[in-house]
């Protein structure tokens, strides 16, 4: 299955939760040209059924059993939104089969799953995505442009913020901030700064919340700080990004919607996207359908994928990092991906 030659790539989604059914099956199939949703699987027969019956996947489509999948020569490729304790088996029964593979961000537990799954998705050359929507939000990938292009010179520091409203899931106050959604933040630094090497994180927990500060170093000898708080709320502007560069200017970018780059003596340049990029509106100004449009592209034309599986990996590695020093209240190693 490395090569497809059909016109729509053949999809399975595995695991219907929230964002299976607010997020991942409205972009399916209203705004993704490329792909078809052939499958559903989720354990639940019930929840299985009420999201099947409204996007009419039939009878015969429907699985409690991922197994029962991978043999099935109409799907292509999978979309894996379960849960980051489900993702990496199923990830790699997926790829021994020949499928291409989209999953939720974190893609793995840890980052020793996360290497086994690079060598699958190496050996079996199929095409491996990470759900970070957020590289799609117009903004971010306009920074990353514009410092790839370099209009600020050479990028010498970020500061970035993401504050949130705590998750119904049980987990821990840090794992909340640092992992189920903080992991965005640290895909984006790298996205624009390049890979770190270095961290030193502080915290505060209180009443059940927590907010992580992170000061990283990047291999390019950038320096950055990361404040990631499940103490805020989805009601107002939650994010924050800004990167200074060595020529006086710099770029920045509030809730992913509109990218500013500020002249050292010169008017300011705006990028913006008029339709809001906040995550609770529609699916292409939140990233869902381009990140699915992209992945499908990558398998149609047989070209890497945008955000790959060392991008997943390198996540993972930062966040590790970020525990370790939480832990031990020292400066932390980032490992390569």
């Amino acid at each position: 299955m490395a090569r497809h030659q059909a016109d729509k790539v053949g999809l399975a989604v595995v695991g219907c939760g929230n964002i299976t059914e607010c997020r991942h099956l409205p972009a399916i199939v209203s705004d993704v040209q490329d792909v078809e949703l052939i499958a559903l699987c989720n354990r639940s027969a019930g929840r299985l059924d009420l999201l099947a019956d409204r996007y009419r996947v039939p009878a015969g489509n429907r699985y409690t059993d991922y197994h029962g999948l991978l043999d099935r020569n109409d799907i292509h490729a999978i979309l894996i939104a379960a849960s980051p304790t489900a993702n990496y088996q199923i990830a790699l029964d997926a790829a021994d089969a020949r499928k291409h593979v989209f999953v939720e961000k974190p893609m793995a537990e840890t980052s020793n799953q996360a290497r086994v799954m690079v060598e699958a998705v190496s050996k079996a050359a199929v095409k491996f995505q990470v759900g970070f929507n957020k590289r799609f939000y117009y903004a971010y990938r306009k920074v990353s442009e514009l410092v790839r292009d370099g209009c600020i010179g050479v990028p010498t520091g970020v500061d970035a913020r993401f504050w949130f409203a705590p998750s119904r899931r049980v987990m821990p106050a840090r794992a909340q901030a640092v992992v189920q959604n903080g992991i965005h933040v640290l895909d984006l630094v790298q996205f624009v700064m390049g890979p770190a090497c270095e961290v030193f994180a502080c915290e505060r927990v209180a009443e059940g919340r927590a907010t992580v500060t992170a000061t990283v170093t990047f291999q390019s000898g950038a320096v950055g700080c990361i404040l990631l708080s499940t103490c805020g709320s989805w009601d107002y502007p939650n994010e924050r990004f800004d990167v200074v560069g060595s020529n006086g200017c710099c770029l920045s970018t509030e809730n992913g919607r509109r990218a500013v780059l500020f002249m050292e003596g010169r008017p300011s340049q705006y990028f913006e996207q008029t339709i809001s990029a906040h995550w609770l509106t529609a699916n292409s100004e939140a990233g869902f359908a381009l990140q699915l449009q992209s992945f499908a592209r990558s398998i149609l034309s047989d070209r890497p994928t945008e955000v790959g599986v060392h991008d997943g990996l390198r996540s993972i590695l930062l966040a590790e990092a970020i525990e370790r020093s939480l832990e031990t209240r020292q400066l932390q190693a980032v490992p390569q991906a």
